[in-house]
């Protein structure tokens, strides 16, 4: 057997680039040629035994057919696969024919009970190897010959002998060309079954081209949301530390406020302490307000990110739907390949069961029925080789629908997950939203601040008049900076859920890029 395959391996190493039907042609020429050699030797041996009168004639044709083999070979290993079926259809029919003419001065009355049995071997033999047109030509090649040898063998014969040399030429044309008609029908299924796989693998092709295509945006995409989470999740953090600080600053002015109101007493004689701790507040009211413009840039970009993550989001659902979409498609095609698949073996079993019944015929009939027995049986073991090649068929197509419902579930799942983060992001922007509200109720508790600190600035050289008005300004102004604080505590508490989501939108970002990569690997 290991030296079966390292004979075939080196007889088909030349199709390796060609298509798929003509390496599987020309393995089955090589082992045709193989098992034929090996027959043809075997016939020798018979014909010593069964025939010792004609022996040496038998071993001539059959070391000539042998030679022809050996020469097919020869041109197989090349690789001109067609030559050599076109070569041996052809060589081996004018050894037949010139066998079956060598009769003429031999025994004539034999002409119809021999070569003509292997001639339709040969039919059937250019139907499995050769062109379409080369079946037409080899079949009006045999009939021909058959009409011309007829007219010739009939004035050697007797009454009885051209009787049945009649009846012979007769049923061997109907033979021929019904072998012919039925090698072509064999033929035009199998191709037409052949070009509709081979459309279908082209389409199934295209699909995956336009999946992996699909697959390279999603990981881009899922690469961009990991990214931009990242920034988020340092923009939040650089949130957390402003808005600590500036509760801390907010705490140090609430201090002085209460240190205001408490020397508001003694007006007179801590005037100028009193008018230093305003110049204090006004300072850090200054540091405040720049971190208040920071924080609403900051979240501006935010907003613009979330924005971004949001419009990347729902590209990658998109195109996952569209993947999934193509997948479906994809499947159903297969679907319907294996229902037509299912018609050819259908047909295929209808050739067997005729060529069974042709069988049965043949055999009541006896000697008469002999050439259709042979030509039943040749019709059998060809449905019988398209039998196997539609399996081998069926086997990949339920193969591909097999990997297509993987990644049906698989793009199922990453849909889902995509949904999932599109859900975070919409939360996360709508988290964004209100800290930009807290940030305007903020800006304008600020101003208010700042109008009244200016105020108390302003009346400080009047303390002496002014004394309660200063308080009751101090009193505003420390209900203002509560309010601060409490907003600012506020806003740490949605920075920290926004922390929260932008951890999660990561992890699911990470999720999802690892999914793709092994998908599309």
């Amino acid at each position: 057997m290991a030296l079966f395959r390292t004979l075939s391996s080196f007889i088909t190493s030349r199709y390796e680039n060609e298509s798929y039907i003509t390496q599987r042609k020309s393995l089955a020429l090589y082992y045709y040629l193989l098992s034929t050699i090996v027959t043809l030797l075997v016939m020798i041996t018979v014909y010593l035994v069964v025939q010792p009168v004609s022996f040496q004639r038998s071993v001539a044709a059959i070391s000539t057919l042998i030679i022809i083999e050996l020469l097919g070979f020869i041109i197989l290993r090349k690789g001109f696969y067609n030559v050599t079926a076109n070569y041996l259809t052809t060589a081996v029919a004018i050894l037949l024919t010139v066998a079956q003419y060598a009769k003429l001065f031999r025994d004539p009355h034999t002409a119809y009970t021999t070569y003509f049995y292997l001639m339709l071997v040969i039919v059937v033999q250019a139907a499995l190897f050769c062109k379409k047109k080369w079946l037409f030509g080899i079949t009006a090649f045999f009939i021909i010959g058959d009409l011309v040898f007829f007219t010739l063998v009939k004035e050697k014969l007797d009454v009885f002998s051209l009787q049945a040399a009649t009846v012979g030429v007769v049923v061997s044309i109907f033979t021929f060309t019904f072998v012919m008609i039925l090698s072509y029908l064999i033929i035009s299924i199998t191709e037409d079954a052949i070009k509709r796989s081979d459309n279908e693998s082209q389409r199934n092709k295209e699909n995956f081209e336009k999946i992996q295509s699909l697959l390279e945006s999603v990981k881009e995409s899922s690469g961009v949301l990991a990214m931009s989470s990242g920034e988020m999740k340092t923009t939040t953090i650089t949130f957390s530390d402003n808005f600590q600080s500036q509760a801390a600053s907010a705490e140090e002015i609430t201090a002085a406020l209460e240190e205001i109101s408490s020397t508001t007493d003694h007006n007179a004689a801590g005037a100028a302490v009193q008018y230093e701790t305003i110049s204090a507040f006004l300072g850090e009211l200054s540091r405040l307000s720049e971190t208040i413009s920071m924080m609403g840039g900051k979240i501006k970009e935010s907003i613009g990110v979330a924005g971004e993550i949001s419009a990347y989001a729902k590209s990658g659902e998109s195109s996952l739907n569209s993947m999934q979409q193509s997948m479906s498609k994809i499947h159903d095609g297969s679907t319907r390949m294996t229902g037509i698949i299912e018609i050819i073996n259908s047909i295929s079993d209808k050739i067997n069961l005729l060529s069974l019944n042709a069988a049965i015929e043949a055999a009541r009939a006896g000697d008469a029925g002999r050439g259709f027995a042979v030509v039943a049986d040749e019709i059998s073991k060809l449905a019988d080789q398209t039998d196997v090649s539609l399996k081998e068929i069926d086997t990949l197509i339920k193969v591909n629908i097999g990997e297509i419902s993987k990644g049906s579930d698989t793009m199922g799942n990453m849909v889902g997950d995509i949904s999932r983060i599109i859900n975070g992001v919409t939360a996360m922007n709508n988290k964004i939203n209100e800290i930009a509200d807290y940030m305007s109720q903020q800006d304008n508790i600020n101003q208010g601040v700042n109008g009244q600190a200016g105020l108390v600035k302003d009346r400080s050289s009047e303390i002496k008049s002014a004394s309660q008005e200063q308080k009751l300004a101090s009193d505003e102004i420390v209900k203002s900076i509560s309010s601060v604080n409490e907003i600012t505590q506020q806003n740490s508490e949605v920075l920290n859920s926004l922390k929260k989501l932008a951890e999660d939108v990561s992890q699911m970002a990470d999720m999802l890029e690892e999914k793709v990569s092994v998908f599309a690997s």
